[in-house]
């Protein structure tokens, strides 16, 4: 995080920190809470005007990044395994179909 944090851009790490919130996101809308959804949902608009911009973020999205990977972070460490695993296997049913459509 700390490499985002100091406004610099790697592809990879970016796309590493996007899947983390999105597995969290995942799990935040099983569970139903739309208070961490909402923060997560923050910090993955800012991943993807990350990768649209292709720089690092700003002051500002560095904050709300550094805010919804805390989030994140706690959120996952206190699930069950059943729920990890349901999220993990929607964002990969994700992926499948958004591959499919872009090759289409």
């Amino acid at each position: 995080m700390e490499l985002l944090l100091a406004g610099k851009f790697d592809l990879t790490y970016v796309g590493s920190v996007g899947g983390f919130l999105n597995i969290a996101g995942s799990a935040a809308h099983i569970k139903g809470c739309t208070d961490v959804l909402a923060e997560i949902h923050r910090g993955q608009n800012v991943v993807q005007k990350l990768f649209e911009r292709g720089s690092g973020p700003d002051e500002d999205e560095a904050c709300v990044l550094r805010g919804a990977m805390n989030i994140a972070d706690h959120w996952l460490v206190g699930l069950d395994t059943a729920i990890l695993s349901k999220a993990i296997g929607s964002c990969e049913r994700e992926t499948v179909f958004i591959r499919k459509m872009l090759y289409r």
